[in-house]
């Protein structure tokens, strides 16, 4: 069951209760004209992505089409967004969709995380949140080289804890290739997949959140992306 309203029934208390209990929402029968910054603006202030814009265009560019790269048409592993920062990641990130692909793909992939930390031990979890990782660049955009340290845990905050996950842009270990592998078997088994409506609008939480994607073929597929500090 998709933690999901309807803009109709839509009220800020049942929007923030879904958020705080699955880590998402899908917000659909939108109507045209509906201003989605403005919305997303009354939960978080609107950083720069990636190509120092507010607003990320998410289309596919044959030019893009052999890289792992959200501008393509091929399948997305599940990642957090900017786990390559030197800051703090995107609190919450935002999709909504301006024309969605007729060959039912291109679905946004989601799993909670917090659920899958629980069933580690107390030693797997502890060195999460010691060992540092230096993640890297990749999936948005080559031609810029970024990379930070940081562990894939960071319990800062016991109540509302930051996980930072790429199971290809990280310089690992085999501690962390284990534990990869355990998450990438548990995202197949609980994750939820979008797909989306036009002037839908897809909601989450990207420190507890991992996202991916499924393959499609139409390229007029067409969604703008925001991030919320």
């Amino acid at each position: 069951m998709l933690s999901s309203l309807t803009y109709p029934g839509y009220s800020e208390t049942a929007f923030r209760r879904l958020l705080d209990t699955h880590g998402y929402v899908y917000l659909n029968e939108i109507p045209d004209g509906f201003d989605h910054t403005d919305f997303c603006r009354r939960y978080g202030e609107l950083m720069p992505q990636y190509d120092g814009k507010l607003h990320y265009l998410i289309r596919a560019e044959e030019e893009f089409q052999h890289l792992n790269h959200s501008l393509t048409t091929n399948p997305l592993q599940p990642h957090t967004d900017g786990y390559e920062f030197t800051g703090a990641p995107p609190r919450h990130l935002a999709l909504w969709c301006l024309f969605p692909p007729s060959d039912g793909g291109g679905r946004t992939t989601l799993c909670d995380l917090y659920p899958f930390l629980d069933t580690l031990d107390e030693e797997d979890r502890r060195t999460l949140a010691e060992r540092r990782y230096r993640f890297l660049s990749g999936i948005e955009d080559t031609s810029v080289e970024r990379s930070a340290l940081h562990p894939v845990l960071d319990e800062g905050d016991a109540a509302r804890p930051t996980v930072r996950f790429s199971p290809d842009f990280v310089e690992g270990d085999a501690f962390l290739t284990d534990v990869t592998g355990r998450l990438l078997d548990y995202f197949q088994r609980h994750h939820v997949e979008i797909a989306y409506e036009t002037n839908a609008l897809l909601f989450w939480d990207n420190l507890r959140m991992v996202h991916g994607r499924t393959g499609y073929e139409d390229r007029r597929r067409q969604l703008r992306r925001v991030w919320l500090r």
